[in-house]
């Protein structure tokens, strides 16, 4: 199996074959997670202090060996085999409440409302179908117009009615997660500065996002 040790030094250990190695430290594992990196087809898919989600060959990361050793003396194999499970067994459970811990961190989008650790916003379909859509991505803030206007108002008023919208999901979502941030931001267009768009504060609420 392979574990991230202190500074996030990758580590094999292969019980079978008593064989413990130490792979040389590679700076792309230095502090550049939001959650546990996963492996998956021979690639490392880890998340970026963007919040962009990466890929990096296992074999990259394993090319270079700093130091290999035993990891259990043969003399006493049956108390080693014993100690190495019961390590096996520390680290599955460690990881299974690291990835309860961050379940309950995630906020939840439920068919009427959010819910973080056992507290619940209500929102109706419009706004949970505007988070859902800047979750996905980069929305104009002519859609969230279109989303949540009512023909028989005027243009002031379903304007009045949008930002009530946006006002509403981000006052919800200080309430539950308790960070004073907006989670939906609203600036200009990075292809083109006349229109406006709405985007997902993925900086401050990276970790409370699936």
């Amino acid at each position: 199996m392979y574990v991230l040790g202190k500074y996030s030094q990758l580590h094999s250990i292969d019980i079978e074959k008593n064989i413990w190695t130490k792979f040389k430290m590679n700076p792309l594992l230095n502090g550049v997670f939001y959650a546990d990196p996963i492996l998956y087809h021979g690639s490392l898919y880890y998340v970026t202090i963007k919040g962009k989600v990466k890929k990096i060959k296992l074999s990259a990361l394993t090319n270079t060996v700093s130091e290999t050793s035993k990891f259990y003396e043969k003399s006493n194999s049956k108390l080693y085999y014993l100690i190495g499970a019961v390590l096996i067994f520390i680290f599955s459970f460690m990881f299974l409440i690291r990835k309860y811990m961050k379940i309950r961190d995630v906020i939840e989008i439920l068919e009427n409302g959010l819910r973080y650790k056992g507290k619940f916003a209500e929102l109706d379909e419009v706004g949970l179908s505007i988070i859902k859509s800047a979750l996905n991505k980069e929305m104009d803030l002519a859609e969230i117009k279109q989303l949540v206007q009512k023909e028989h108002l005027s243009k002031i008023q379903n304007e009045r009615i949008k930002n009530q919208y946006i006002a509403q999901i981000n006052t919800q979502v200080k309430i539950l997660t308790g960070i004073n941030k907006n989670f939906l931001v609203v600036a200009k267009s990075s292809f083109d500065g006349r229109y406006k768009k709405v985007t997902v504060n993925r900086l401050d609420f990276i970790k409370f996002i699936k």
